[in-house]
């Protein structure tokens, strides 16, 4: 069974999503398909480590995130994404 796509684009493509996650590097413009204003974006290895970012446009830049699996949820929907960047201890 092939997993539901993303609901965003990555750089203006259709992400790729393997084992459920999509890879997200720093830099990455990440466009919602609905409208979304806010997100919330979860470091799963960290439980206090949750964000709320708002966002103009429907549109995310991906900040320098430590590596590992976060959600990243919002209106448009819920995806997992995978981060590789650098390590980083829990806050």
């Amino acid at each position: 069974m092939k997993p539901p796509p993303a609901p965003f684009t990555v750089d203006g493509r259709v992400p790729a999503v393997h084992n459920g996650s999509v890879t997200l590097h720093r830099g990455d413009v990440v466009r919602f398909a609905k409208p979304v204003r806010i997100i919330r974006v979860n470091r799963l290895e960290c439980p206090s480590d949750v964000h709320r970012i708002v966002i103009r446009s429907s549109t995310w830049r991906v900040p320098d995130l430590p590596t590992g699996f976060y959600g990243v949820e919002g209106s448009a929907g819920d995806q997992l994404v995978r981060v590789q960047s650098h390590s980083a201890p829990c806050p």
